[in-house]
Protein backbone atom coordinates (compact mmCIF):
# COMPACT_ATOMS: atom_id res chain seq x y z
CA UNK A 1 0.00 0.00 0.00
CA UNK A 2 1.37 3.41 -0.94
CA UNK A 3 1.86 6.10 1.68
CA UNK A 4 -1.41 7.97 2.18
CA UNK A 5 -1.82 11.75 2.11
CA UNK A 6 -5.52 12.40 2.51
CA UNK A 7 -8.18 14.92 3.37
CA UNK A 8 -11.88 14.68 4.22
CA UNK A 9 -14.56 16.18 1.99
CA UNK A 10 -18.27 16.09 2.83
CA UNK A 11 -19.86 18.03 -0.04
CA UNK A 12 -19.03 18.37 -3.72
CA UNK A 13 -17.86 21.88 -4.80
CA UNK A 14 -18.94 23.43 -8.12
CA UNK A 15 -15.50 23.29 -9.84
CA UNK A 16 -14.27 19.79 -9.09
CA UNK A 17 -11.56 19.86 -11.77
CA UNK A 18 -9.90 22.86 -10.12
CA UNK A 19 -10.19 21.18 -6.74
CA UNK A 20 -8.47 18.00 -7.92
CA UNK A 21 -5.68 20.12 -9.39
CA UNK A 22 -5.23 21.76 -5.98
CA UNK A 23 -5.05 18.38 -4.28
CA UNK A 24 -2.37 17.23 -6.70
CA UNK A 25 -0.37 20.39 -6.11
CA UNK A 26 -0.44 19.84 -2.36
CA UNK A 27 0.45 16.18 -2.78
CA UNK A 28 -2.83 14.63 -1.66
CA UNK A 29 -3.52 11.21 -3.15
CA UNK A 30 -6.54 10.00 -1.17
CA UNK A 31 -9.97 11.39 -0.36
CA UNK A 32 -12.13 10.36 2.59
CA UNK A 33 -15.63 11.23 1.49
CA UNK A 34 -19.32 10.37 1.55
CA UNK A 35 -21.26 8.04 -0.76
CA UNK A 36 -23.03 11.13 -2.13
CA UNK A 37 -19.74 12.63 -3.33
CA UNK A 38 -18.17 9.35 -4.44
CA UNK A 39 -21.28 8.47 -6.43
CA UNK A 40 -21.00 11.52 -8.69
CA UNK A 41 -19.84 10.47 -12.20
CA UNK A 42 -17.66 13.58 -12.55
CA UNK A 43 -15.80 12.81 -9.33
CA UNK A 44 -15.28 9.16 -10.23
CA UNK A 45 -13.89 10.07 -13.66
CA UNK A 46 -11.50 12.69 -12.25
CA UNK A 47 -10.39 10.41 -9.42
CA UNK A 48 -9.54 7.63 -11.86
CA UNK A 49 -7.76 10.00 -14.26
CA UNK A 50 -5.63 11.54 -11.48
CA UNK A 51 -4.86 8.41 -9.47
CA UNK A 52 -6.92 9.55 -6.49
CA UNK A 53 -7.99 6.79 -4.09
CA UNK A 54 -11.43 6.98 -2.51
CA UNK A 55 -11.99 5.99 1.11
CA UNK A 56 -15.74 5.83 1.53
CA UNK A 57 -16.85 7.04 4.98
CA UNK A 58 -19.59 4.82 6.40
CA UNK A 59 -21.07 5.94 9.74
CA UNK A 60 -22.19 2.78 11.54
CA UNK A 61 -24.02 3.77 14.73
CA UNK A 62 -24.34 7.53 14.27
CA UNK A 63 -28.00 8.07 13.49
CA UNK A 64 -29.52 11.58 13.55
CA UNK A 65 -33.06 11.40 14.88
CA UNK A 66 -32.50 8.14 16.76
CA UNK A 67 -33.46 9.72 20.10
CA UNK A 68 -36.92 10.62 18.79
CA UNK A 69 -37.43 7.70 16.42
CA UNK A 70 -40.02 5.07 17.25
CA UNK A 71 -38.57 2.61 14.74
CA UNK A 72 -35.06 2.29 16.20
CA UNK A 73 -33.74 1.77 19.69
CA UNK A 74 -31.53 4.73 20.46
CA UNK A 75 -28.72 4.81 22.99
CA UNK A 76 -29.96 4.89 26.59
CA UNK A 77 -27.80 6.12 29.46
CA UNK A 78 -27.55 4.83 33.03
CA UNK A 79 -30.41 7.09 34.13
CA UNK A 80 -32.72 5.60 31.53
CA UNK A 81 -32.67 8.65 29.25
CA UNK A 82 -32.33 8.55 25.48
CA UNK A 83 -29.05 10.25 24.70
CA UNK A 84 -28.53 13.25 22.44
CA UNK A 85 -25.64 15.65 22.98
CA UNK A 86 -25.49 18.47 20.43
CA UNK A 87 -25.19 16.67 17.06
CA UNK A 88 -24.04 13.39 18.63
CA UNK A 89 -26.86 10.87 18.43
CA UNK A 90 -26.33 7.11 18.32
CA UNK A 91 -28.54 4.11 17.78
CA UNK A 92 -28.02 1.26 20.24
CA UNK A 93 -25.20 -1.03 19.02
CA UNK A 94 -27.50 -3.96 19.86
CA UNK A 95 -30.30 -2.75 17.58
CA UNK A 96 -30.61 -5.64 15.11
CA UNK A 97 -32.94 -3.75 12.75
CA UNK A 98 -30.39 -0.97 12.33
CA UNK A 99 -27.53 -3.42 11.77
CA UNK A 100 -29.50 -5.34 9.13
CA UNK A 101 -30.11 -2.10 7.22
CA UNK A 102 -26.49 -1.00 7.62
CA UNK A 103 -25.11 -4.29 6.30
CA UNK A 104 -27.39 -4.05 3.27
CA UNK A 105 -26.25 -0.46 2.67
CA UNK A 106 -22.60 -1.53 2.78
CA UNK A 107 -23.28 -4.35 0.31
CA UNK A 108 -24.88 -1.86 -2.08
CA UNK A 109 -21.99 0.61 -1.78
CA UNK A 110 -19.48 -2.11 -2.54
CA UNK A 111 -21.42 -3.19 -5.63
CA UNK A 112 -22.09 0.27 -7.03
CA UNK A 113 -19.04 2.36 -6.08
CA UNK A 114 -16.16 -0.12 -5.68
CA UNK A 115 -14.08 2.24 -3.52
CA UNK A 116 -10.43 1.58 -2.75
CA UNK A 117 -11.42 1.42 0.92
CA UNK A 118 -14.36 1.57 3.28
CA UNK A 119 -13.69 3.83 6.25
CA UNK A 120 -15.91 2.80 9.16
CA UNK A 121 -16.82 5.71 11.41
CA UNK A 122 -18.83 5.80 14.67
CA UNK A 123 -18.23 2.09 15.28
CA UNK A 124 -18.49 2.47 19.04
CA UNK A 125 -20.77 3.32 21.91
CA UNK A 126 -21.99 6.85 22.43
CA UNK A 127 -19.41 9.30 23.69
CA UNK A 128 -19.01 12.99 22.90
CA UNK A 129 -15.24 12.62 23.16
CA UNK A 130 -14.63 15.85 21.24
CA UNK A 131 -15.70 17.68 24.40
CA UNK A 132 -13.63 15.60 26.83
CA UNK A 133 -10.50 17.51 27.85
CA UNK A 134 -7.42 16.49 29.84
CA UNK A 135 -8.94 17.48 33.19
CA UNK A 136 -12.10 15.39 32.77
CA UNK A 137 -12.67 12.58 35.27
CA UNK A 138 -13.75 9.07 34.37
CA UNK A 139 -16.87 9.24 36.52
CA UNK A 140 -18.06 12.24 34.52
CA UNK A 141 -18.28 10.25 31.30
CA UNK A 142 -21.76 9.14 30.35
CA UNK A 143 -22.32 5.39 30.71
CA UNK A 144 -24.22 3.58 27.91
CA UNK A 145 -25.98 1.58 26.57
CA UNK A 146 -28.92 0.37 28.64
CA UNK A 147 -31.56 0.10 25.93
CA UNK A 148 -33.87 -2.96 26.05
CA UNK A 149 -31.88 -4.57 23.22
CA UNK A 150 -28.57 -3.97 25.01
CA UNK A 151 -29.82 -5.31 28.34
CA UNK A 152 -31.22 -8.41 26.66
CA UNK A 153 -27.98 -9.04 24.74
CA UNK A 154 -25.86 -8.48 27.84
CA UNK A 155 -27.87 -10.99 29.85
CA UNK A 156 -27.82 -13.55 27.04
CA UNK A 157 -24.15 -13.33 26.08
CA UNK A 158 -22.74 -12.96 29.59
CA UNK A 159 -25.08 -15.49 31.19
CA UNK A 160 -26.15 -13.00 33.84
CA UNK A 161 -29.77 -12.85 34.91
CA UNK A 162 -30.97 -9.34 35.71
CA UNK A 163 -32.85 -9.29 39.06
CA UNK A 164 -36.60 -9.18 38.55
CA UNK A 165 -36.88 -6.88 41.57
CA UNK A 166 -35.22 -4.06 39.65
CA UNK A 167 -37.97 -2.19 37.83
CA UNK A 168 -36.27 0.87 36.33
CA UNK A 169 -33.35 1.30 33.93
CA UNK A 170 -31.56 3.40 36.55
CA UNK A 171 -31.82 0.58 39.09
CA UNK A 172 -30.66 -2.04 36.59
CA UNK A 173 -27.68 0.03 35.40
CA UNK A 174 -26.60 0.77 38.97
CA UNK A 175 -26.69 -2.95 39.79
CA UNK A 176 -24.77 -3.86 36.64
CA UNK A 177 -22.05 -1.26 37.17
CA UNK A 178 -21.66 -2.16 40.84
CA UNK A 179 -21.60 -5.95 40.45
CA UNK A 180 -20.73 -6.70 36.83
CA UNK A 181 -18.72 -3.76 35.46
CA UNK A 182 -16.00 -6.02 34.03
CA UNK A 183 -18.54 -8.25 32.29
CA UNK A 184 -20.35 -5.21 30.91
CA UNK A 185 -17.08 -3.83 29.52
CA UNK A 186 -16.27 -7.17 27.88
CA UNK A 187 -19.77 -7.31 26.43
CA UNK A 188 -19.42 -3.84 24.90
CA UNK A 189 -16.03 -4.63 23.38
CA UNK A 190 -17.31 -7.91 21.95
CA UNK A 191 -20.38 -6.20 20.50
CA UNK A 192 -18.31 -3.62 18.61
CA UNK A 193 -15.69 -6.15 17.50
CA UNK A 194 -18.32 -8.58 16.20
CA UNK A 195 -19.96 -5.86 14.12
CA UNK A 196 -16.60 -5.01 12.55
CA UNK A 197 -15.88 -8.72 11.95
CA UNK A 198 -19.22 -9.07 10.17
CA UNK A 199 -18.54 -6.06 7.95
CA UNK A 200 -15.00 -7.28 7.23
CA UNK A 201 -16.30 -10.68 6.13
CA UNK A 202 -18.79 -9.06 3.75
CA UNK A 203 -16.07 -6.84 2.28
CA UNK A 204 -13.67 -9.74 1.80
CA UNK A 205 -16.41 -11.79 0.15
CA UNK A 206 -17.82 -9.14 -2.18
CA UNK A 207 -14.86 -6.83 -2.87
CA UNK A 208 -11.59 -8.48 -1.78
CA UNK A 209 -9.50 -5.66 -3.26
CA UNK A 210 -11.26 -3.08 -1.06
CA UNK A 211 -9.33 -2.16 2.08
CA UNK A 212 -11.03 -1.64 5.43
CA UNK A 213 -10.24 1.32 7.64
CA UNK A 214 -11.62 2.02 11.12
CA UNK A 215 -11.85 5.34 12.97
CA UNK A 216 -10.65 5.30 16.58
CA UNK A 217 -11.37 7.60 19.51
CA UNK A 218 -7.93 9.08 20.34
CA UNK A 219 -7.62 7.75 23.87
CA UNK A 220 -4.72 5.83 25.34
CA UNK A 221 -5.13 2.67 27.40
CA UNK A 222 -4.94 4.46 30.76
CA UNK A 223 -6.94 7.58 29.83
CA UNK A 224 -10.03 8.14 31.98
CA UNK A 225 -9.51 4.82 33.80
CA UNK A 226 -9.54 2.75 30.62
CA UNK A 227 -12.57 4.43 29.07
CA UNK A 228 -11.52 3.37 25.57
CA UNK A 229 -12.84 -0.08 26.47
CA UNK A 230 -15.30 0.57 29.30
CA UNK A 231 -17.07 3.60 27.79
CA UNK A 232 -16.41 3.52 24.05
CA UNK A 233 -16.16 -0.25 23.63
CA UNK A 234 -13.21 -0.13 21.23
CA UNK A 235 -10.67 -2.90 21.84
CA UNK A 236 -7.75 -1.81 19.67
CA UNK A 237 -6.04 -5.21 19.58
CA UNK A 238 -9.19 -7.07 18.54
CA UNK A 239 -10.29 -4.43 16.04
CA UNK A 240 -6.84 -4.25 14.48
CA UNK A 241 -7.09 -7.93 13.57
CA UNK A 242 -10.21 -7.19 11.50
CA UNK A 243 -9.07 -4.24 9.38
CA UNK A 244 -6.22 -3.01 7.18
CA UNK A 245 -5.84 0.45 8.73
CA UNK A 246 -6.73 2.20 11.97
CA UNK A 247 -7.22 5.96 11.85
CA UNK A 248 -7.18 7.62 15.29
CA UNK A 249 -8.80 11.05 15.28
CA UNK A 250 -5.89 12.87 16.93
CA UNK A 251 -7.41 16.36 16.95
CA UNK A 252 -5.10 17.77 19.60
CA UNK A 253 -6.32 21.37 19.55
CA UNK A 254 -9.96 20.33 19.84
CA UNK A 255 -9.30 18.37 23.03
CA UNK A 256 -6.87 20.96 24.43
CA UNK A 257 -3.65 18.96 24.14
CA UNK A 258 -0.23 19.92 22.83
CA UNK A 259 0.97 18.55 19.46
CA UNK A 260 3.31 16.03 21.11
CA UNK A 261 0.20 14.29 22.46
CA UNK A 262 -0.32 12.95 18.91
CA UNK A 263 2.93 11.00 19.15
CA UNK A 264 2.02 9.67 22.59
CA UNK A 265 -1.37 8.43 21.35
CA UNK A 266 0.18 6.72 18.31
CA UNK A 267 2.90 5.08 20.39
CA UNK A 268 0.30 3.77 22.82
CA UNK A 269 -1.75 2.33 19.96
CA UNK A 270 1.35 0.71 18.47
CA UNK A 271 1.79 -1.18 21.74
CA UNK A 272 -1.64 -2.74 21.21
CA UNK A 273 -1.64 -3.60 17.49
CA UNK A 274 0.68 -4.11 14.50
CA UNK A 275 -2.04 -2.75 12.18
CA UNK A 276 -0.80 0.40 10.37
CA UNK A 277 -1.97 3.69 11.89
CA UNK A 278 -3.25 6.57 9.79
CA UNK A 279 -3.73 9.55 12.13
CA UNK A 280 -6.17 12.33 11.31
CA UNK A 281 -4.96 15.82 12.24
CA UNK A 282 -6.94 18.97 12.83
CA UNK A 283 -6.46 21.80 10.32
CA UNK A 284 -8.17 24.70 12.00
CA UNK A 285 -10.51 25.86 14.74
CA UNK A 286 -13.26 23.43 15.77
CA UNK A 287 -15.23 23.57 19.04
CA UNK A 288 -13.03 26.46 20.18
CA UNK A 289 -13.23 30.22 19.82
CA UNK A 290 -9.49 30.72 19.34
CA UNK A 291 -7.70 29.70 16.16
CA UNK A 292 -5.15 26.90 15.83
CA UNK A 293 -1.82 28.75 15.27
CA UNK A 294 -0.06 28.02 11.99
CA UNK A 295 3.12 26.93 13.77
CA UNK A 296 1.16 24.47 15.88
CA UNK A 297 -0.62 23.06 12.83
CA UNK A 298 2.74 22.49 11.18
CA UNK A 299 4.14 20.86 14.30
CA UNK A 300 1.15 18.53 14.59
CA UNK A 301 1.39 17.59 10.90
CA UNK A 302 5.11 16.89 11.14
CA UNK A 303 4.73 14.76 14.27
CA UNK A 304 1.92 12.74 12.71
CA UNK A 305 3.92 12.07 9.55
CA UNK A 306 7.06 11.21 11.51
CA UNK A 307 5.26 8.78 13.81
CA UNK A 308 2.81 7.12 11.43
CA UNK A 309 3.69 4.18 9.22
CA UNK A 310 0.80 4.84 6.83
CA UNK A 311 0.63 8.63 6.32
CA UNK A 312 -2.00 11.08 7.56
CA UNK A 313 -5.44 12.60 6.98
CA UNK A 314 -6.21 16.33 7.14
CA UNK A 315 -9.52 17.10 8.84
CA UNK A 316 -10.92 18.66 6.79
CA UNK A 317 -10.74 20.07 3.26
CA UNK A 318 -13.17 22.92 3.94
CA UNK A 319 -10.78 24.31 6.57
CA UNK A 320 -7.71 23.67 4.43
CA UNK A 321 -9.30 25.31 1.38
CA UNK A 322 -10.04 28.46 3.38
CA UNK A 323 -6.39 29.04 4.30
CA UNK A 324 -3.63 29.41 1.67
CA UNK A 325 -1.07 29.41 4.51
CA UNK A 326 -2.26 26.04 5.80
CA UNK A 327 -2.29 24.57 2.29
CA UNK A 328 1.32 25.65 1.84
CA UNK A 329 2.25 24.05 5.17
CA UNK A 330 0.53 20.82 4.16
CA UNK A 331 2.37 20.86 0.83
CA UNK A 332 5.77 21.46 2.44
CA UNK A 333 5.26 18.75 5.04
CA UNK A 334 4.16 16.20 2.44
CA UNK A 335 7.07 17.00 0.14
CA UNK A 336 9.51 16.68 3.00
CA UNK A 337 7.95 13.36 4.02
CA UNK A 338 8.23 12.04 0.47
CA UNK A 339 11.94 12.84 0.37
CA UNK A 340 13.04 11.18 3.60
CA UNK A 341 13.79 7.51 4.14
CA UNK A 342 11.74 5.48 6.62
CA UNK A 343 14.71 5.37 9.00
CA UNK A 344 14.97 9.14 8.94
CA UNK A 345 11.21 9.57 9.20
CA UNK A 346 10.94 7.62 12.43
CA UNK A 347 14.05 9.06 14.07
CA UNK A 348 13.34 11.22 17.09
CA UNK A 349 13.80 14.96 17.21
CA UNK A 350 12.13 15.10 20.62
CA UNK A 351 8.57 16.25 21.19
CA UNK A 352 8.85 19.35 19.02
CA UNK A 353 8.88 18.81 15.28
CA UNK A 354 11.62 20.65 13.38
CA UNK A 355 10.50 23.81 11.63
CA UNK A 356 10.88 24.23 7.88
CA UNK A 357 14.01 26.32 8.51
CA UNK A 358 15.59 23.77 10.86
CA UNK A 359 14.76 20.97 8.44
CA UNK A 360 16.74 22.79 5.77
CA UNK A 361 19.71 22.80 8.15
CA UNK A 362 19.28 19.08 8.86
CA UNK A 363 19.19 18.31 5.15
CA UNK A 364 22.11 20.60 4.34
CA UNK A 365 20.00 22.95 2.21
Amino acid sequence: MRRIYATKLYALPPRLDELVAQWKQIGLNTLFTTPEVAGQPEYRALAKKNGLDTFLIVPVFFEPGAATSGALQSTVDSDGHRVQEDWVEFVSPSCSAHLHTKYQQIDQLLRELRPEALSLDFVRYHCYWEQVGPTARAQELRKTCFSPDSLSDFSKHQGIVLPATLSSTAQISRWMLEHHAAEFSRFKQATITNVVKTIAARVRDQAPATKLCLHLVPWRQQDYDGAMKTVVGQNVTALGECVDLLTPMTYHFMVRRDPSWIRRVLEDLEEQTPTPLLPSVQVSRTYRGDELPLEEFEEATSIALRTSAAGLVFYNWEKLAASPERRRIAQRCIRYDQEVTPATRFSSFGDKAPSIRSRSTIEGR
